[in-house]
C-alpha cells in the first residue's frame, strides 16, 4: 500500500512515511532556508514514535518535542507536507484524457452516479463507494444535481480554472481493502497542448489513463482521413500525442530509471483503457453486444481485465477503423491497452442540447475504472506481455456486420 504525495508526487509505501506535529508550539518551525512550517520527524531516530513490531509509525505517541498528545500526523518524507490519507487506501491517480467535446465532465458525473446514486451501485456486492458528507455534496451540488435533477448538460471544463480533484474511495467488503481513485477534469485546450499539459503534475503521474474517443469526431468509415484534426479542433490521437510527449520530456527530468518507474512517469509503467463516449449515437443496432451488458455484470471481480477480451475487440476494431494507424502507433508503449464503449446518457441524445428529455441512464461507464483496477492488481506472472495487445493495433480487422 503506497500514497501518492499531492505536492511533490513521490509515492511513499506504507511505513516509509515521515511525521509532522500540528500543536501550537510545533506548527510554525523555521527550517534550513528560514520558513516557517511544522516541525517534521523522520519516526525512525525517534524514541516511541516507530513500532518494530507492526513496521508502522506510532501516531498514538506524544511529540518528542512539545509532548502533547493527538497532534501527530504522516508526512511525506521527500517535500514534508502532510499526506492526507496515508496507510488506509491504495493510492491511484487516474488520468481522464479527451479532446474538447470528447464528453469528460459528463463521464465523471455519470461515474459517480453509477458508483453512489444508483439504484443498483455499479460495485455490486463486492464494491461500495465510501464519501464523507462534505465530499458527497460537492460531486452531487457540481455534477449529478444539474445532470440528473436539473437536466441539462454540463459546462464544458473552463481552461483558465483549476478543477478540483474527485476521490474515489472504494471499499471491497469481503477482503476489507480500500482504494482511492483520483481523478482530475481538465479542459480538452489543455490536454491537447503538450506545453501546458507538461504543467499538471497530476495527470503526468497517473498510474492509469482513461482516454475518451468521440466518435463524432470520425465520420464513418473514415480509415483516419482526418488525422488528429477534426473541424480544426483535436481528436482523441491528437490528445494522446500531446499526453505522451509531456510524460516523457517530464521523465526526462528524473534523477534515476528507479525515480521514472516510482512516478509512473513513462507508457511503460501506465495501463491505458480508450472508451469511445456516446456509443448509443453510433451503436444503433440493438443486437450490438454493448447494449446487452452482460459482461458488464461482473466488473468487480477478479480476472475482468482479462474476461473481457471480446469486447475489447469489438471496441478496438471499431475504432481503429476510423482513426487509422496513428492512434495505435501511439498507444502501443502503454504497458497494456483496453478498449471500451461507454454511454454517459444511455440513450440518443444530441450534444449541445440545452435541456435533456429525460434523466441519463448511464451505461457501462464504471467498466474502464474497474478494469484498470484488476489490472493493477494483477500479479507480474499473470499479467500480459508488455506490448501485448499493443502489439496487436497494427492489425488489420474487418468490421463485424453487427457494427
Amino acid at each position: 500500500m503506497s500514497t501518492l504525495c499531492r505536492r511533490c508526487f513521490h509515492l511513499v509505501p506504507a511505513g516509509r512515511e515521515w511525521v509532522l506535529c500540528l500543536s501550537d508550539r510545533c506548527r510554525e518551525v523555521a527550517d534550513l532556508d528560514g520558513e516557517l512550517s511544522p516541525l517534521v520527524l523522520d519516526p525512525r531516530r525517534e524514541e516511541g514514535l516507530w513500532s518494530r513490531f507492526s513496521g508502522r509509525v506510532n501516531l498514538d505517541a506524544p511529540c518528542p518535542v512539545c509532548t502533547q498528545l493527538a497532534t501527530l500526523r504522516l508526512a511525506c518524507p521527500r517535500c514534508h507536507r502532510e499526506l492526507p490519507g496515508a496507510e488506509t487506501a491504495d493510492d491511484h491517480v487516474i488520468a481522464v484524457l479527451g479532446a474538447k467535446d470528447a464528453g469528460k465532465t459528463h463521464y465523471l458525473a455519470t461515474l459517480y452516479h453509477a458508483l453512489a446514486e444508483a439504484a443498483e451501485p455499479a460495485g455490486g456486492e463486492a464494491w461500495e463507494l465510501e464519501l464523507d458528507e462534505e465530499a458527497r455534496e460537492r460531486l452531487r451540488a457540481e455534477l449529478w444535481r444539474p445532470l440528473f435533477e436539473e437536466m441539462r448538460e454540463l459546462e464544458a471544463t473552463p481552461a483558465t480554472r483549476r478543477p478540483e480533484e474527485m476521490n474515489l474511495l472504494l471499499h471491497h467488503r469481503e477482503t476489507g481493502r480500500r482504494v482511492l481513485a483520483v481523478f482530475q477534469d481538465l479542459s480538452g485546450e489543455i490536454l491537447s497542448d503538450r506545453r501546458r499539459l507538461a504543467r499538471e503534475e497530476l495527470v503526468l503521474h497517473a498510474r492509469g489513463v482513461i482516454l475518451l474517443a468521440d466518435p463524432l469526431a470520425f465520420d464513418g468509415r473514415s480509415r483516419g482521413r482526418r488525422g488528429a484534426w477534426h473541424h480544426g479542433q483535436p481528436t482523441c490521437v491528437e490528445v494522446l500525442r500531446a499526453y505522451r510527449q509531456a510524460a516523457e520530456e517530464r521523465a526526462r527530468r528524473a534523477a534515476s530509471p528507479e525515480e521514472q518507474a516510482e512516478r509512473n512517469l513513462l507508457p511503460e509503467h501506465k495501463v491505458l483503457a480508450v472508451a469511445v463516449t456516446k456509443a448509443d449515437l453510433v451503436l444503433r443496432s440493438r443486437s450490438h453486444p454493448f447494449w446487452d451488458g452482460a459482461g458488464s455484470a461482473a466488473a468487480w471481480e477478479a480476472g475482468y481485465w482479462e474476461r473481457r477480451a471480446g469486447d475489447d475487440r469489438l471496441a478496438r476494431e471499431w475504432l481503429l477503423e476510423r482513426t487509422g494507424p496513428e492512434l495505435a502507433r501511439l498507444a502501443r508503449p502503454f504497458a497494456d491497452v483496453g478498449w471500451f464503449f461507454v454511454s454517459s446518457f444511455g440513450y440518443e441524445h444530441k450534444p449541445h442540447t440545452e435541456t435533456l428529455v429525460k434523466p441519463p441512464s448511464p451505461l457501462r461507464v464504471h467498466e474502464p475504472l474497474f478494469a484498470l483496477l484488476d489490472r493493477f492488481d494483477a500479479e507480474p506472472a499473470a499479467r500480459r506481455r508488455t506490448g501485448r495487445r499493443g502489439a496487436e493495433l497494427d492489425r488489420e480487422s474487418p468490421i463485424p456486420e453487427a457494427l
